[in-house]
């Protein structure tokens, strides 16, 4: 827009002045060989020189690095807050371990407890703890109304099949041995060769040389 603006004020421009040289005579050369050299072509090659310009030297302009942590803009049309929100996990002490806990651990899992005094040891003594102070954390969260121990067996067991032992199943296994070993010892008295209640089998020795 403001090309063509340009272009309109220059037309213009040369219009007042072909006017005032038209008032003398001896100014008509200078008038109609301006004339002749306004044309259509001519003022589209000024603006397309314009463009260029413009497009290939733009003009810059210098910004301050914005502190995203602290906006100078509102921000609240875009959804964004304007101060940092919390960590997801508050911060805990961790719970330091005794040296006879962590030897147990490592007995519990069949390892061989590091080296004391070790970097290894160390890295695990310090890993135990967050975690145990995690869990400490996990502990005081309160429960809504009604009975823990039956929340968290729901919980443990969301998506998992749930299991009942009430000793039937150990009764009706004990009969299912009982009745196999029965049938064992009756195809025992079929056999050419067994020791006691158990199958013999005779191995022949080479001769020595």
């Amino acid at each position: 827009m403001l090309t063509y603006a340009y272009v309109l004020f220059t037309l213009r421009l040369n219009s007042l002045n072909v006017t005032r040289l038209l008032s003398h005579s001896k100014a008509l050369p200078i008038v109609m060989r301006r004339l002749i050299y306004t044309t259509p072509s001519s003022i589209h090659a000024t603006i397309s020189h314009t463009v260029q310009s413009r497009r290939f030297f733009p003009q810059t302009h210098t910004t301050q690095t914005p502190d995203p942590l602290h906006p100078t803009t509102p921000t609240n049309h875009l959804g964004l807050p304007l101060q940092p929100l919390p960590s997801p996990i508050p911060k805990f002490n961790p719970t330091p371990i005794s040296r006879h806990i962590f030897n147990r651990l490592h007995r519990l899992a069949a390892l061989n407890p590091p080296d004391p005094g070790s970097v290894e040891e160390i890295s695990l003594l310090s890993g135990l703890g967050e975690l145990i102070g995690l869990m400490d954390l996990v502990k005081e969260v309160e429960l809504p109304e009604g009975d823990r121990d039956e929340m968290v067996r729901d919980l443990l067991s969301e998506g998992v099949g749930e299991i009942v032992m009430d000793g039937s199943e150990d009764v009706a296994l004990t009969r299912d041995l009982q009745d196999e070993g029965k049938s064992g010892k009756q195809l025992l008295e079929w056999a050419t060769r067994r020791a006691g209640d158990y199958y013999a089998h005779r191995i022949e020795r080479k001769a020595e040389d």
